[in-house]
This record gives structure tokens, sequence and C-alpha cells, in this order.
């Protein structure tokens, strides 16, 4: 009797109800259970590289974020405010037995506010939309990273398209203080120096690029005067920017340091001058000009590096085919450009593909270069390699050169092929010093830039600071990397930096992928199951 009953009503249409929205009930609880993502947003913001998802799974004690996001933000926050939230959270997610993630909001009690104070976070000022005098209010928009007994903080963690390479560089950061700093920013007299970005930035300065880039990828680098002391063991790298001087004792100490191992990078100037940068009506243009000349310093460290095959000129290369756009120089011979800067790009093949420092690179913007030969006869045991070169149709100025671009195209010299602004050395050196010849020597690697401006605080003028932010600056820390042996993290410092804008989804649209989801696919699996259940009762007929 149960039996009838059971078959007449699975044959009725009420069982058939029951099983629409047995499943549809199913569907969506065992649907609610996994995750599918795809990033459909411009340059992949939204994706982990390769690289990022190893550092996470093998993070393997407990790593704790404290996000501090203020909640009273303007409108237009909203949207980037929910993106870098959601991003935290699927982070987290990549290793969830030992990233902890704890959201505060410092305007939600005078408890909060005071905890974030504590934690060191340094408050954003933020300008109310829609007032027409200047008023602006504090709001913390940035996490503080714990782990393995240290605290790294990070202020702006706010734009999504930077949060994985500021994640990955503040854990970077945190096991760089546990090794111990490796990197080391020579300071003799006539090296440029690095101040806070301000006033005391300029041409001849580089304080933008090792605040802003360099320490935040690695933290603050030692501070060493070769004239006065060697250089430590535990440094694997020193940077050389300006035209220094070294005594004896300070050459003998770089070669020393260089012979045992040591890496450095040179960005090396022969010529000196002086200029100011003025904005006007029509755009930048360079003033007050004095004529460039041999610098003073050159006879301090041109016979060492000589020695090393490296002959820095006293010139500059003249650019006519790629200048960069200027307001136009008073009395110039190219009315808008000035071809003292060049623009490099991989199209043109002035940068080398077939290396991993420049290979990722698209095009650099290279200012006041002067030309050097090489020497590979004084140095048999080292390979040379070329990273990057001017282009085709340049120019050389020797000497005496008027760098506010008058009359250059009469006092230029043609070149006779392209020179080269980068190069690549690797292998053991033949000693300068004669006592050094007998010492073991081992494998060691010198890049030389031929200008010292490459990453200069000009370069951070509104006018090219895309260049240096997007360019200059990963080309160079690529090549830190590259010296250091710890070269993934240009896989994430590839992504597109850029900020691009957000367009919150309207309702119309959230209501859509809200029914598409709850809907669509629940009542695709049924269809499917109803087509399986019904060719299996046709075939039993």
């Amino acid at each position: 009797m149960r039996i009838q009953i059971l078959h007449r009503w699975k044959r009725s249409g009420k069982f058939l109800v029951f099983q629409v929205i047995l499943f549809f009930v199913l569907s969506n609880v065992l649907l609610d259970r996994f995750v599918i993502r795809i990033d459909i947003s411009a340059s992949s913001r939204l994706s982990f590289s390769e690289y990022t998802e190893s550092v996470l799974r093998s993070i393997n004690k407990p790593l704790v974020i404290d996000a501090y996001y203020s909640s009273d933000l303007p409108s237009e926050y909203q949207v980037r405010l929910d993106v870098i939230q959601e991003y935290l959270m699927e982070l987290s997610k990549r290793n969830s037995s030992q990233i902890k993630l704890n959201f505060y909001d410092p305007d939600s009690s005078p408890e909060a506010k005071q905890k974030v104070k504590d934690s060191g976070l340094i408050p954003n000022e933020i300008r109310k939309a829609g007032v027409s005098s200047p008023l602006f209010y504090e709001a913390y928009m940035g996490i503080v990273i714990h782990y393995d007994g240290e605290s790294e903080v990070v202020p702006d963690f706010f734009f999504v398209e930077e949060a994985e390479s500021q994640f990955v560089r503040a854990i970077r950061r945190i096991e760089e203080r546990k090794l111990g700093q490796r990197i080391a920013v020579i300071a003799d007299p006539g090296c440029f120096y690095y101040p806070k970005p301000g006033e005391g930035s300029g041409k001849d300065t580089w304080g933008v690029f090792f605040h802003q880039a360099l320490v935040k990828e690695y933290g603050y680098p030692k501070e060493i005067s070769l004239n006065k002391q060697k250089i430590g063991d535990t440094i694997k790298l020193i940077l050389v920017v300006g035209a220094p001087q070294w005594s004896i004792q300070g050459k003998r100490n770089l070669e020393e340091y260089l012979l045992r191992g040591g890496r450095a990078i040179f960005l090396l100037g022969s010529m000196e001058f002086r200029l100011n940068p003025v904005r006007g009506a029509k755009g930048l243009s360079f003033e007050k000009a004095t004529p460039a000349i041999p610098n003073a310093n050159n006879s301090f460290w041109t016979d060492i590096l000589s020695h090393y095959g490296f002959q820095l000129e006293t010139n500059l290369v003249l650019d006519f085919q790629h200048p960069v756009h200027l307001a136009e120089q008073k009395g110039g011979s190219l009315p808008g450009y000035y071809p003292f800067w060049q623009v490099i790009t991989k199209h043109d093949g002035d940068i080398h593909l077939g290396n991993e420092i420049s290979n990722l690179t698209d095009v650099l913007l290279v200012p006041w270069v002067s030309s050097f030969s090489m020497d590979i006869s004084k140095q048999r045991t080292m390979k040379y390699e070329t990273l990057l070169w001017s282009g085709e149709k340049i120019s050389l100025v020797p000497n005496l050169v008027p760098v506010n671009g008058v009359n250059l195209a009469s006092k230029g010299i043609p070149a006779k092929s392209r020179v080269p602004i980068a190069v690549l050395l690797e292998g053991r050196l033949n000693p300068f010093f004669k006592e050094n010849l007998e010492k073991k020597k081992e494998l060691t690697k010198i890049m030389l830039f031929s200008t010292p401006y490459f990453v200069s605080d000009i370069l951070a003028l509104p006018e090219f600071r895309i260049y240096l932010r997007d360019a200059n600056v990963p080309f160079m820390l690529n090549a830190i990397d590259f010296f250091l042996e710890d070269r993934n993290h240009s896989s994430v410092r590839k992504q597109n930096l850029a900020v691009l804008p957000l367009r919150a989804f309207s309702i119309y649209e959230r209501n859509l992928y809200s029914a598409f989801n709850t809907f669509f696919i629940p009542m695709a699996l049924f269809l499917y199951a109803l087509r399986r259940i019904k060719k299996r009762q046709s075939a039993r007929e």
C-alpha cells in the first residue's frame, strides 16, 4: 500500500516541485562552500603573482595583520575601501592557518583611536569634497604586520594596485632585519646626497629614490665612507652615485671588497654644471645654467675604473632623434625639446632583452649622459655585457657644454655608432693594486651607468614623475635584486602600479549579479539533472 502511494506521489506534480525546491536549497548550500573568482580587472590588479603565492604559503609562523581603516570617509573613498578590505580577506585565506586578519575602525571609540596611535600608524589628511574653503581631517588607511617577533607599519595600504607589492616589501623588510642589512651607500665627498624629499632636493640629490623606493624595499642601508673605513663582510652590494673623491686608501678598501666577491653599482658623472628648473606658462624649462665642464673629482676615481676596463669621457651625449619635450629653451637649437635627455626604448633596440635586469623594461628616461668606452683586454677574466644603449643618431659635445641648449647643432660631433649607457661586468677582477695580485679572487659583479642622474630627484618633477616611478625605479630595483641574487620580486614589481579608477556597481548590477548567483547556476544544474532523469525514465519505458 505504501509503495503504491509513494509511486502515485512521484508521478504527481508535487514531487517535481519538491525536487526543485530541495535541489535549489542544496545546490546553494554547496556552492556557498566554493570560492570561484576570476580577475577581470585592468592590469590584473586583484590577482596574486606566483611569487606572492609562494611567500604566503611559506609563512610557517603566526602572522597577524591589524588593518586600521576609518569609517568616516568621503563617499568617493568607499569603493576603494571595500576593495582593499576584500583584498586583505583574500590574502589571509591563502594561508588561513597562520595568517590572522583583524579590522579596526579608529572612529568607533576613543579606545580604538588610542590603539591605532600606539601602533605607530600615521593618519592621512583627507579633504572633504564640496567644501569651498580647504577642510581636512585625519583618516587612517593602513596596516601593521606582526611576524616572527617583528612589526612593520604600512601607512598607505589603500590602493589595491600597490597592495601586493607593499605587502611583499613589508615581509621582506622584516626578513632583512633578521639577516642584517646587505646594502651600503657610499658617502664620500663628491657623492650625491639623499635628503628627504622637499626643499633640499635638486639635480644632484637622489632622496626620492632613496626614501620612497630603496628604504621601503630593503630598509635603511648602511652609510660608508671608503676613505675612512673598510666594508664589512655582511655587505653584499654598494651603491656609488656622483663623482667620489677617493683617497688611495679609499680605492684600496673598494678593491678589497670587490676581490672578496662584493658587488657594486656605479652611477658616475664626469661633467658638472648648475641649472634651475623653471615652470612657466609654456611648461618646464632649464634656466640660469652654467656650462658643463669636466668634474674636478674625476682624477680621484677614473684611474681605478679605467683599470677595470671603463673609460668615462668628459662630454655629454645629444640625442636629436628622441629628445625629451620641454618648454622652448631660450636660444635653443630645437625649440620645445631638450636633447640632453633621451628616451630609450625596447622598440628601438636600446634595451638589452637577453638579460634578466633589463628584459622586463620597455622604456627609460636617461638625463645628461656621457659616453664611455670599454677595454676588455684589461679584464680578460671578466664578461662585459651592455644593458642600455643610446639612440643611433647622436652627437657628442666635449668639455665645455652649454646645457641650456644654445647652438648645440653646430657644437656636436656626430658619433659613429650608438654608445653604451649601462654595462654589466661579471667575473674575477685583475687587481689595480699590485699587493692584491696574489690574493684570492672571488666572483664579483659590477654595473656602471654613464650618468649619475638616472634616479636624480629632478626626475620627480611632475613632467617626468611617471618615468621615474614606472620605469627607472623598477629597473634599479630589479638590478639590486639581481646583485643580491633575490630575483623573485621582479614578478611582483612588473605589474602595472598606476592607480586606475574604480567604479562602484549600481543597484541594478548588484541585483543582476545576485540573481545570477542565486538562481541561474542552481537552475542550470537542476535542468541538467531533470534531463538525465527523463532519459532514464524513457529508457525504462
